[in-house]
């Protein structure tokens, strides 16, 4: 049986990664990620809960619709 408590862990993170796109709804996060998986050729539906939050948090940090965070503007100003 896997650990239940995987699923506190990775709710936490998903809610911060879901965090840098506020103005999309949890089914509009899901499909656009799940659709990006599936595009990349891997199913969504086979991936345990470690790879698939390490896709989900990539997924958000890249998504030219994610909400910047005052440190990441700074970062883009000194490149």
């Amino acid at each position: 049986m896997r650990d239940p408590n995987r699923i506190y862990k990775f709710c936490g993170r998903l809610a911060k990664a879901w965090s840098m796109l506020p103005d999309w709804r949890f089914g509009q996060l899901m499909m656009n990620a799940l659709g990006e998986m599936a595009h990349g050729g891997r199913d969504p539906f086979f991936p345990e809960e470690d790879e698939m939050i390490e896709f989900l948090e990539k997924f958000c940090e890249g998504s030219p619709y994610r909400m910047r965070r005052d440190e990441d503007k700074e970062e883009k100003k000194n490149e």
